[in-house]
């Protein structure tokens, strides 16, 4: 009787183990059973048949689609692994180059789950923590894990000036909603963070901010092989904010959202407080307050950001901002790859601080797909999706705006 326990318990750890291997394993050579079980089918490579709408936008993994090579999709990234695990092959700084012009779209991850759940993602970020211990730090992450280690941020910006942006009347540092402002918004995009700001004292919304005490979520350590650093990052935000009297919390970046959501569970850290993406938090409020919209009355077409789909699975934040775009009198007319078959900006996983070409390369594939639609408006609710496809979007007769302005602009905040 104790033996068939024994034998039902190591069978339930088992089914842990492949459901969860980002929490479970932890070493490349514990995946050696998923990686041979890739059996080429291809569901990291494209569309799903079904939801294909158009033959020109139907290959989905970015850095695939730029380097035309196995090697550069998910399936034969794999088999580098495996490689690598049998002695095969030896680290490189083509394995490298490989591993790092990853986006971390999630495309392969998510669709692989439906075919053979070979979790080729989780792969290749222990593939990253491999490289980084046994072989050499990439050149742009040292500049990254240096900029986070003395000022907090990966762009090395003075860590006081995290919230020069805020005008004379300034919240205050504890509060029931804590806003988190995130790098790209705080160093990058004032106008956002004002724009939050704004809309939040417009709907009678009293929130805080940490200040000094905000540091960078730990998204570019997790995805880059650093996950000790990523872990102690956001642990030092998730205790911050609880110091703060926080019962929830607004984040304004995808990435802070999926690393909160996602990476503080796989690395046990669970807040005592609710986190909201921005939309998330904005659109009953917004319900509630629909007689103070004005109606902007265009059409356009939305980017869905890979971190607010498929990366936070199965709550996934599609629909409130659709909802939130029609609220403001906007049509929007959807490109062929939507939702969970977004297409990526080219802005995630730290490639444009090692590959800025690259992101460029890929932002171009998704604003022809905008433009596509015949609309001439790109709206967007990721900073690091503006900064990606904003500066090149003149190009294909677009203009990028993020949602957070339009509805600013609706309610007159």
């Amino acid at each position: 009787m104790t033996e068939k326990i024994d034998q039902d318990t190591k069978a339930q750890d088992i089914e842990k183990l492949w459901i969860f291997p980002a929490v479970r394993r932890r070493v490349l050579d514990d995946f050696y059973d998923l990686m041979i079980l890739c059996n080429k089918c291809g569901y990291c490579k494209f569309i799903f048949a079904p939801d294909a709408k158009d033959a020109r936008f139907v290959s989905q993994c970015p850095r695939g689609n730029i380097f035309k090579h196995l090697s550069y999709y998910a399936s034969g990234t794999l088999e580098i692994a495996r490689g690598i695990v049998e002695k095969r092959l030896a680290w490189s700084n083509t394995v490298e180059h490989i591993l790092y012009t990853c986006t971390d779209c999630g495309h392969c991850q998510f669709w692989c789950n439906v075919a053979m759940r070979t979790h080729p993602l989780t792969i290749m970020e222990i593939m990253k923590e491999t490289y980084v211990k046994e072989v050499a730090v990439p050149q742009h992450y040292k500049t990254i894990m240096t900029n986070i280690d003395v000022s907090h941020n990966p762009y090395g910006k003075p860590h006081e000036m995290r919230f020069a942006w805020l005008d004379n009347q300034k919240p205050p540092k504890s509060a029931d909603v804590m806003l988190f402002i995130g790098d790209d918004v705080a160093y990058k995009n004032n106008k956002l963070a004002m724009a939050t700001v704004n809309i939040l004292q417009k709907l009678g919304i009293s929130f805080g901010l940490l200040y000094e005490d905000e540091w960078h979520s730990g998204y570019l350590p997790f995805r880059g092989g650093f996950r000790e650093k990523g872990k102690a990052l956001l642990k030092h935000n998730f205790e911050a904010l609880k110091k703060a009297g926080a019962k929830k919390v607004i984040v304004l970046s995808p990435h802070d959202y999926r690393t909160f959501k996602v990476d503080g569970p796989e690395c046990g850290l669970s807040p005592d407080f609710e986190i909201y993406h921005v939309l998330e938090f904005l659109a009953p409020l917004l319900k509630e307050n629909k007689d103070k919209i004005k109606p902007l009355n265009k059409k356009v077409t939305y980017h869905d950001p890979c971190q607010l789909v498929r990366h936070i699975m199965p709550f996934s934040i599609t629909e409130q901002p659709r909802e939130i775009l029609k609220l403001l009198g906007i049509e929007v007319v959807e490109m062929p790859r939507n939702r969970l078959n977004t297409y990526c900006c080219g802005a995630g996983g730290a490639v444009p601080f090692g590959y800025p070409n690259v992101t460029k390369m890929i932002a171009r594939i998704r604003l022809a797909e905008a433009a596509s639609t015949g609309v001439k408006e790109l709206v967007v609710s990721c900073p690091s999706c503006e900064a990606s496809l904003g500066p090149i979007s003149n190009e294909f007769g677009l203009l990028v705006e993020n949602i957070l302005i339009l509805i600013q602009s609706a309610i007159g905040a």
